[in-house]
């Protein structure tokens, strides 16, 4: 068996030639399968402007690292935002157990 150059790895490829094949006999398709979470989350990405994009990964990255996101400046994040509305708003209910106590 011959060694094959990196250089003619490289112009076969660009005709379309799985080198991964080549060499280690496993496709590439193979190797890029993901899951229904990596697909959406890969699609909704594909979606946003490259600066939303950066802000995903760097978002993602933090929550990789064990560590809390914090929202970009001016923005608040989408937890805080339902917490204030959530804040604002009386739970079901409430007024009606008001009014029969004072019943």
């Amino acid at each position: 068996m011959s060694a094959v150059k990196s250089d003619f790895l490289n112009v076969v490829a660009q005709h379309g030639v799985d080198v991964l094949y080549v060499v280690t006999g496993e496709r590439l398709s193979a190797k890029l399968t993901l899951d229904p979470i990596q697909s959406a989350v890969l699609g909704s990405l594909a979606q946003c402007s490259p600066q939303r994009q950066m802000e995903a990964v760097q978002h993602m990255a933090l929550l990789a690292a064990g560590m809390s996101p914090q929202p970009p400046a001016g923005r608040a994040s989408p937890s805080s935002a339902l917490t204030k509305a959530a804040a604002k708003k009386p739970a079901r209910g409430v007024g009606v157990a008001k009014a029969r106590k004072g019943k």
